[in-house]
């Protein structure tokens, strides 16, 4: 805010302008403020950056990805989700519609699609993390952070 400050009378001496040095501190706090609140608004939750380093994890952020799963089925895209869990769950958070099952095999590759659904099922129930265990155990991403999770739950956001 000083810098703010001190830019703007420097500014009022150049131009020959008078300025009101408490007219220039209001107006740079409310900017701050605002500039501030967009920046918080914006900035990625911990589960969103926890989401991310998953997908390098999981398929090093490729979303054209389709690989035969240990149990014999095909995962798909940055999450390597598989079809049934895929819409299992989109359907139940309401990130598909039935309307879009027809399509599955064309959304199921959507990499935000899949970051959103990853985010509310573990979101919903903490437990969902283990639908991604090697990488959460074994390659050591660790678990998603349960503090955020307790505190979006008690909210209800």
């Amino acid at each position: 805010m000083n810098f703010l400050i001190l830019q703007t009378l420097a500014a009022s001496i150049v131009t020959g302008t008078l300025v009101n040095p408490l007219l220039a501190i209001q107006t740079s706090t409310t900017f701050n403020q605002s500039f501030l609140s967009d920046a918080v608004a914006q900035a990625p939750s911990e589960l969103d950056r926890w989401v991310d380093d998953l997908v390098q994890l999981e398929s090093e952020g490729r979303t054209n990805l389709r690989i035969v799963d240990a149990n014999g089925y095909y995962s798909y895209g940055c999450l390597q989700f598989q079809k049934r869990t895929f819409e299992k769950y989109g359907l139940m958070y309401n990130v598909i519609t039935n309307d879009d099952l027809p399509n599955v095999k064309k959304l199921i590759y959507d990499c935000e699609l899949q970051k959103k659904l990853a985010k509310l099922m573990i979101e919903d129930y903490y437990g969902n993390w283990r639908k991604w265990y090697t990488s959460v155990t074994k390659k050591g991403l660790g678990l998603p952070p349960k503090d955020e999770i307790l505190t979006l739950a008690s909210t209800g956001k």
